[in-house]
């Protein structure tokens, strides 16, 4: 009987396994991943959107639609949304229902009315509904509307709302779709960009079109790319949309020498090569200091025997300025090694996120200018100017100009010159900082660095 179980338990196992592997091999994997993906997508989003669909069948004319439905935590901009994009469709519909009429289409036409979201995040919603109109056994009409949304507000964001800060963005944009096509095209002497040209919003361009954007009777293009940075001021959205991401790596290493805590940045932008390349040296930079601290701890410890006592060599940073062309990451170091304070450097990283390169204060500035010159006179001013608030600060300061490495850092409007303790001021002066507005130096600015900072 004991070897009947003996037998009978490895075939029971077997013959488990192999029923587990058959259903294995039916379920579709990739199916249920997507499903997941999904999932995480939709619970990271800030606007939750269900469809409602529905049909409407007259002579000759089949209309389907599936529209969008938006759930959002602000019920009065919730309902501003659906109502705008519902009357819209609502009224698209009727239009269409009175065509077939009054034609009387002698083929039967089907209207396919979708949409889809262009761009989403805690400001702005962009969602595009799709009209696909077939009739006949070729033919084709293809338009869609495209609705930005201020997600604070539930209004509508037109086209010179969103380059409010750009009076020449009709010109601009007309220059630049001029240069993808001839003056044959029907639209080169006809082009009329205003408020209420079509647009909307994909990766690092906008896109404007016109209906039909695409049918089958005419080949010709009706949608074109324009890049953000044709636009010489900020395009008042993208502040939020193309944010880079910095993420936090955090290390702590604790010995009978050392204590420290290593805040390293994390770069993650649209491209990974340069990404690559940026947070390697900052993190290098950032273990090279620890490494360093940790042999200065070793040796003065041992020399003197303290073994209870613990040096402290800190990292941490502080992300200045953020955009789709330029990231001012300021990492800041604090070393104690006894005596009455510690000591704190900072070490600044102005990247441009075209080429992965660290921008120097020689490199903003046009070749003819005497960029010192001008930053030191700047300084100057403003340390009169800070002497005249307070005495006390009267000759506190041995400013004698910049250095051809000078440090320096990049915010939202400003260069800010700083300098590390002691340079020129003592230790209670901290850490000297004097911003320079761009504003008031942009003729001195080559153009690129101009499109680039500001």
């Amino acid at each position: 009987m004991k070897d009947l179980k003996n037998f009978v338990k490895p075939v029971l196992f077997l013959t488990i396994g192999l029923l587990l592997i058959s259903l294995v091999r039916n379920f579709d994997f990739t199916s249920m991943m997507l499903k997941i993906q999904n999932n995480i997508q939709q619970g990271l989003t800030v606007v939750k959107i269900t469809d409602e669909k529905s049909e409407i069948k007259d002579d000759n004319l089949n209309i389907k639609f599936k529209v969008p439905s938006i759930h959002y935590d602000d019920k009065e901009v919730e309902k501003s949304i659906n109502n705008y994009i519902k009357k819209n469709i609502k009224e698209y519909i009727n239009v269409q229902r009175q065509i077939n009429k009054m034609n009387k289409y002698s083929e039967k036409h089907v209207v396919n009315i979708t949409y889809n979201v262009a761009f989403e995040d805690e400001n702005l919603i962009n969602i595009i509904i799709e009209k696909d109109t077939t009739w006949g056994k070729n033919d084709y009409k293809l338009e869609k509307d495209s609705y930005v949304f201020n997600l604070n507000t539930g209004k509508r964001v037109y086209l010179d709302d969103l380059l409010k800060d750009n009076d020449d963005y009709s010109s601009v944009i007309t220059e630049t779709i001029k240069k993808d096509i001839t003056n044959k095209h029907p639209l080169y002497d006809n082009l009329n960009i205003d408020r209420n040209t079509n647009y909307y919003i994909q990766d690092r361009y906008i896109n404007i079109y016109f209906n039909p954007y695409k049918q089958s009777k005419d080949s010709t293009q009706y949608e074109f790319k324009v890049p953000y940075d044709a636009f010489k001021n900020k395009i008042e959205a993208f502040n939020n949309f193309f944010l880079i991401t910095v993420n936090s790596e955090v290390i702590k290493k604790n010995n009978k020498y050392l204590k420290s805590n290593l805040n390293i940045p994390i770069i993650k932008s649209d491209n990974a090569e340069i990404d690559n390349k940026v947070n390697k040296k900052i993190r290098d930079d950032i273990m090279n200091f620890y490494e360093q601290s940790l042999k200065e701890a070793e040796n003065y410890l041992d020399d003197f025997a303290l073994d209870e006592s613990n040096f402290v060599a800190d990292a941490s940073f502080e992300v200045k300025k953020n955009n789709p062309n330029v990231i001012s990451v300021l990492v800041k170091y604090y070393k104690y090694s006894g005596g009455a304070h510690g000591y704190y450097e900072y070490v600044s990283y102005n990247i441009n996120l075209k080429d992965g390169s660290l921008i120097s204060l020689k490199d903003i500035f046009k070749d003819d200018v005497n960029y010192k010159l001008l930053i030191n006179n700047k300084i100057e001013s403003q340390i009169k100017e800070l002497a005249k608030k307070e005495k006390d600060l009267d000759k506190v300061y041995d400013f004698s100009g910049i250095k051809d490495n000078q440090k320096f850092y990049l915010d939202d409007s400003n260069i800010v010159i700083y300098f590390d303790l002691y340079e020129i001021a003592p230790y209670a002066a901290g850490i000297p900082e004097f911003p320079i507005a761009v504003d008031n130096i942009k003729q001195q600015i080559k153009e690129l660095y101009i499109q680039l900072i500001i």
